[in-house]
């Protein structure tokens, strides 16, 4: 059975039920079984803040996912700019980024997470 976005904003509030809704949606879109695990993996990249402007001070990366700054300018941004976007609007470009790694299948969590952490792996 997978998380419906009422199951996403009981797990994680701070979440809301728009970023919700849209989490569902892109999951479907990008064939993740459970839009649970995309919300998990944004709950450890963001620090559990679901924030859109989220920063780490030592590397830049910034967002729902982490994007990184060479990975931001690569995908034709920037850190700052996607920094500047409601959560709603930044999961554009979490789709976008992990649409590249759709073809090696999302079967299970752990590809969701290696897709943003070390697509190399994935599979």
């Amino acid at each position: 059975m997978s998380a419906s976005a009422q199951d996403i904003v009981r797990a994680y509030p701070q979440a809301g039920q728009a970023l919700a809704e849209k989490i569902v949606e892109v999951s479907g879109r990008l064939g993740i079984p459970d839009p649970g695990w995309l919300a998990n993996l944004i709950n450890f990249e963001s620090a559990g803040t679901f924030s859109s402007d989220v920063r780490n001070p030592s590397s830049g990366a910034t967002g729902l996912i982490q994007f990184m700054p060479s990975t931001a300018t690569g995908m034709g941004t920037s850190t700052a700019a996607l920094a500047t976007l409601s959560t709603v609007a930044q999961m554009d470009w979490v789709e976008q980024y992990l649409r590249q790694w759709q073809s090696r299948g999302f079967g299970n969590p752990t590809d969701l997470y290696m897709a943003v952490f070390y697509p190399v792996s994935m599979g």
